[in-house]
């Protein structure tokens, strides 16, 4: 099952509403087709997308949407106990997600999202339609399909024993038999620390620390602060035990510890044709470890399945690494959040991407410079002050 687009009206944040795809949007040539993975005929998805915007632009804010979105339907959570009490704020909100299933069945399913008299987010009506991909003529006719002939109607179903904050949706997963796999790291943006166990590979600790010989964690009873951390050095005869992982910040640099956790999941999301979802990639990282993980998704020897990486960034430089535009998405923050595809915004594929966006040539992009100027006179008079 893959997620192909998601659409939502009603948000009070997204006032003009929030769309994201997973389509590519442009042509697609021998020339420019890293990146993409075919479903069929001239379909494809793409396998990074990558999230841009100054800061407090909405860039964050979208990630944890499209994660709450997927936990909801993909991986079949509540509607309360998943970030959505956080980023579902508004009214009649409504959201369109469309899938490609491994039937080859494309499906439309509509969701309308309300609040009971407990005050909890629910369910008010879903509606899911679905069309063989063999049908599917050209790429403009993807997302079309018949309003009348839908397949279910969550007010026609028997929900005797489903809760209202339980997506229709669950019995499209259970019929495809497979648990889909959604790594969230954004949680681990500002809060660094080991949150995987076992025995990291090798070729993992050699590119992020040659001088570290091997790591290894066990937790107890899936308590981080009950552990045997196993670390041992190449130039030390005898390994570092210690038993809270919180400790192994006095050894390892906090790029090391993010670079082993992240690279556990990469490991699982390649292998498992599932989704990472990481905030502010560079952080901690320098330029080389991040375009390292990019291209990782890029490569289709490596990235067979079409494993997905959805990131954000304030490096405008790793736009340079993309091909093609409709892979990149720009965040803006006037009256509301706006989340834009750069194809929408920049039809050559030519141009060197950092520079227009630091330019401010496509609007909000670039921190206002009068802004700049009062602080720099700002921090002038303060230094010159007897």
């Amino acid at each position: 099952m893959r997620i192909l687009k998601i659409k939502i009206s009603g948000l009070d944040l997204f006032k003009e509403g929030l769309e994201i795809s997973w389509l590519a949007q442009q042509n697609v040539t021998e020339d420019n087709n890293q990146g993409l993975h075919s479903l069929f005929s001239n379909i494809f998805t793409h396998n990074v997308l990558s999230i841009i915007g100054i800061n407090a632009s909405g860039k964050t804010t979208v990630l944890k949407v499209v994660t709450a979105i997927m936990d909801i339907f993909l991986a079949n959570e509540k509607l309360n106990s998943s970030q959505a009490k956080e980023v579902l704020i508004g009214k009649n909100i409504m959201i369109e997600t469309y899938y490609y299933s491994d039937s080859k069945n494309i499906i439309k399913l509509q969701s309308y999202i309300d609040k009971n008299k407990e005050n909890e987010l629910c369910f008010s009506e879903e509606i899911l339609w679905q069309k063989k991909s063999s049908s599917v003529k050209s790429k403009n006719k993807l997302f079309e399909f018949d309003q009348k002939k839908y397949a279910k109607k969550r007010s026609l179903e028997d929900h005797q024993y489903l809760a209202d904050d339980i997506s229709i949706f669950i019995a499209e997963i259970k019929q495809e038999k497979i648990k889909i796999q959604i790594h969230d790291f954004i949680r681990f943006t500002n809060f660094n620390f080991m949150g995987i166990s076992g025995e990291i590979p090798v070729e993992v600790i050699s590119f992020l620390d040659p001088s570290i010989e091997y790591v290894k964690v066990s937790h107890k009873d899936n308590d981080y602060k009950k552990s045997l951390v196993q670390l041992k050095f190449t130039q030390q005869k005898q390994p570092i035990e210690f038993s809270n992982i919180l400790d192994l910040d006095k050894y390892l640099s906090s790029g090391t510890i993010k670079g082993l956790n992240m690279f556990a999941y990469i490991y699982s999301t390649l292998k498992n044709s599932g989704y990472l979802i990481v905030d502010e990639i560079e952080n901690h990282f320098n330029k080389s470890i991040v375009r390292t993980i990019i291209e990782l998704f890029r490569n289709p020897k490596v990235n067979p399945h079409g494993a997905m990486l959805i990131f954000s960034t304030h490096y405008p430089e790793l736009l340079d690494d993309f091909d093609r535009n409709d892979s990149i998405y720009i965040t803006k923050k006037t009256d509301t959040l706006t989340l834009t595809n750069l194809s929408q915004l920049l039809k050559r594929n030519d141009l060197k991407k950092s520079e227009v966006y630091q330019s401010d040539y496509l609007e909000g992009t670039a921190p206002k410079y009068n802004a700049y100027i009062n602080l720099k006179e700002s921090i002038s008079k303060h230094a010159t002050e007897v």
